[in-house]
């Protein structure tokens, strides 16, 4: 069953345009945006919880930009041929200590994202 798998496996390879690396790394990738967009999210129900109105729209808006990223290169995967694999995603803080540490835990967040995209 194995053996037959896997001859399957390289069949399907073969109707793919996306090499079987760059589909593992584009996963990677959606899974880093995904959880970008989970911990933006729960940073803007802090705020929102916390009396931050405006930070947490601006916090809501950036779940809502990695969320598409994520979406755009999840898409990307199955369109020419591979298999997009939909992330688990690790349970991210929901509370914070303060409205600058939710600053600098989003600025972490966004600089080790846009490091792993380039």
């Amino acid at each position: 069953y194995i053996k037959k798998r896997n001859n399957m496996k390289d069949l399907l390879r073969l109707r793919t345009s996306l090499k079987e690396e760059i589909e593992i790394a584009l996963n990677a990738q959606c899974k880093i945006e995904a959880e970008a967009s989970q911990r933006y999210l729960a940073m803007a129900s802090w705020l929102d919880r916390n009396g931050y109105a405006k930070s947490a729209e601006y916090l809501y808006k950036q779940a809502e930009e990695e969320r598409e990223h994520f979406l755009k290169i999840f898409k990307y995967i199955t369109e020419v041929g591979g298999t997009a694999i939909t992330p688990v995603i690790d349970e991210v803080a929901q509370e914070f200590a303060s409205l600058k540490s939710v600053f600098e835990i989003a600025l972490q967040s966004e600089i080790a994202v846009t490091i792993s995209i380039n």
